[in-house]
């Protein structure tokens, strides 16, 4: 890591949410026509906006060749969020224990606090991360002949 992190460091930015985003798009593989799926800013497209900006917020921190990995979230997504309208997501470090960090998390639209919540991710070496997902397709490969 390139420089410590602190309890109570902020980061925050906007984001305009587009049609592609909302709930039909999430698995459209999966949509059947009996399903209303509603034009709203879908969970699991809110999980990775959040995610997005821990990974922003952690941009100065990490080396070279580190990155981070999500480890747990605990989100309540509270109100819908219609295409084209403005979300602003606001995360602050809470917790940070050697390579975990976790931050409280609010996100709002132009109208209501649509979420909220924490999210945890862990620092890491790409190398180390590379070698164990290698091993982990290796088992696979022995299992599967």
């Amino acid at each position: 890591m390139k420089q410590n992190l602190s309890v109570g460091e902020r980061f925050g930015f906007e984001y305009v949410v587009p049609l592609e985003k909302t709930v039909p798009y999430i698995f459209p593989d999966l949509k059947e026509d009996s399903l209303y799926l509603p034009e709203v800013f879908a969970t699991g497209f809110l999980v990775g906006l959040i995610e997005a900006a821990c990974i922003r917020h952690l941009e100065k921190t990490v080396g070279p060749q580190e990155g981070s990995l999500g480890i747990h979230i605990d989100i309540s997504h509270e109100a819908p969020t219609p295409p084209g309208m403005k979300v602003t997501v606001e995360v602050e470090i809470s917790k940070v224990q050697g390579p975990k960090v976790e931050w409280s998390v609010l996100v709002r639209d132009e109208v209501d606090i649509i979420a909220k919540g924490r999210h945890e991710r862990f620092i890491l070496k790409w190398s180390k991360f590379r070698s164990r997902l290698e091993r982990k397709k290796d088992k696979r490969q022995i299992s599967t002949n």
